[in-house]
């Protein structure tokens, strides 16, 4: 979803709703948030993200959407045991 698009998306998300947002930066550079929506009011939403909560103004969004859940994390590959050497009597 785009522009107006976005914004109606997000001032209806439900609290806990996994989304990633596009948004401009002051600088003029986009960025991306993603994480749980936590709340909007007139102008502004809150995501909670890995980096800490962010909010950002609605007149910053560029595009928003709902995004699945992320994958569970990888188990640790366990190393290989030693080999053994044992002599062979030669």
């Amino acid at each position: 979803m785009l522009g107006d698009e976005a914004v109606a998306f997000l001032r209806s998300a439900g609290e806990g709703t996994r989304v990633v947002v596009r948004h401009q930066l002051p600088d003029g550079q986009a960025t991306d948030a993603l994480g749980w929506f936590l709340r909007a009011d007139d102008t502004h939403c809150a995501i909670a993200t890995k980096r800490g909560l962010e909010t950002i103004a609605f007149s910053a969004v560029i595009a928003a959407k709902e995004v699945p859940p992320p994958p569970p994390p990888r188990s640790r590959r366990r190393p290989e045991p030693p080999i053994e050497l044992r002599p062979t009597g030669h």
